[in-house]
């Protein structure tokens, strides 16, 4: 069966004022395609000929390498995300039938289920959707899963089928709602198509069959399970950070204060590294313009929200990687271990209401404004050093 990419059931303005026209627009029309695009190149390589003659529902239930999840995970949640909204009074506006005494039996109401799923969505980290299906056992869940991931994946933390989902990656909302995911998530509520979602319980999921897209505060360091990095600087908390609230809110302390001062107006700071700085770049990659190549794919092929790095590694090389969410180089059980000199930010806040989706623009863009004075002195105070940067006033 041939992977083909969807029309909308109405004009990219309907959902509006809940959601506008150009999120719409860019949603569908470049991330969306984009993933069917890439979907169907991957599947005509060797490798993946047993699957080439699949639908997306078998695609995804053996969805084990990563371009598959992330690209075929894009097709299958998006082609049913746009069925799971309608244009406001146009469907029912509430949960009915079977479907509504299984909330009713699972959840004790329909607005327990909706906190349940509220807080579902809003805790997802970085990049990811939300989902309400049923399990194995015929009952009602809630769980999310990280960037394109859905949970008739294999190895998702909580297999189900999904009924309903939502995107929580930030092109989704970031243009009108910016940093305020919660608004966003309220506002779904007021587009959810229920009639759809009763469908998807009915004919598909309560008889375990997978849907098919063709139908139509958190713990901080002075929490109790951190209290033994309540006194540490950030640099130690970012060293030893194993609980994931802190591995998140601490990497973003550290990331973004670091990021900070590797920026200055153009044409205010040096526009290249000096000293024994370029001499190691050059020696690790050849030329400047040769580290920017490699950095620069790096930064565009974090899949998701994350951070690209130039760093210095344990051998004293400088060497570049990139980390998921607020991850760091610095933290335990990094693929790639090294001292972060440079950062840049891939989160798609960073770029989106400038570049839209044109991550590779904002990537180009960040080199006018890099400071290589301080790059170049973040090395040679302290990577050379094997000492991290410290974070003044932490």
């Amino acid at each position: 069966m041939s992977i083909e990419f969807p029309n909308l059931p109405y004009s990219y303005s309907a959902l509006e004022p809940y959601i506008d026209t150009l999120t719409m627009n860019l949603h569908h029309a470049q991330h969306h395609q984009t993933y069917v695009h890439s979907l169907k190149k991957f599947l005509e390589t060797e490798q993946n000929g047993e699957l080439k003659g699949k639908d997306i529902v078998e695609i995804i239930q053996n969805a084990k390498a990563e371009k598959i999840r992330n690209n075929g995970g894009g097709h299958y949640n998006h082609s049913l995300f746009w069925l799971w909204l309608a244009p406001p009074g146009t469907a029912n506006s509430a949960p009915y039938g079977n479907l509504s005494a299984r909330i009713d039996a699972d959840f004790g109401s329909i607005d327990a289920m909706k906190t349940q799923f509220n807080a579902a969505a809003a805790t997802r980290f970085g990049s990811g959707w939300a989902w309400l299906g049923v399990g194995s056992n015929g009952k009602l869940g809630i769980t999310s899963t990280p960037n394109q991931d859905n949970p008739l994946m294999p190895d998702v933390d909580e297999p189900m089928i999904p009924i309903l989902g939502l995107d929580v990656w930030e092109h989704s909302y970031f243009l009108k709602y910016q940093n305020r995911r919660p608004e966003y998530i309220h506002a779904f509520w007021k587009l959810v198509n229920w009639d759809q979602v009763v469908y998807c319980y009915d004919e598909h999921a309560s008889k375990q069959k997978p849907v098919p897209v063709e139908m139509v505060d958190l713990p901080s360091g002075k929490s109790y399970q951190g209290g033994e990095l309540k006194d540490k600087d950030i640099v130690q908390v970012v060293q030893n950070a194993k609980a994931e609230p802190i591995r998140n809110n601490a990497g973003g302390h550290y990331n973004h204060s670091l990021f900070w001062t590797v920026m200055g107006p153009p044409g205010s700071v040096s526009q290249a590294p000096g000293g024994k700085l370029k001499a190691k770049i050059q020696e690790a990659f050849g030329s400047i313009d040769r580290m920017k190549e490699e950095f620069g794919t790096v930064a565009a092929e974090r899949f998701g929200s994350g951070w690209a790095w130039l760093g210095v590694k344990p051998d004293g090389t400088v060497g570049i990687t990139s980390t998921m969410n607020q991850d760091n180089p610095l933290m335990p059980n990094a693929v790639d271990p090294m001292i972060p000199i440079m950062g840049l930010d891939v989160w798609e806040h960073a770029y989106y209401l400038k570049y839209h989706n044109r991550r590779k623009e904002y990537i180009s863009a960040f080199w006018n404004i890099t400071n290589w004075d301080q790059v170049t002195a973040n090395y040679d105070m302290f990577a050379s050093k094997q000492n991290p940067i410290p974070i003044p006033g932490n």
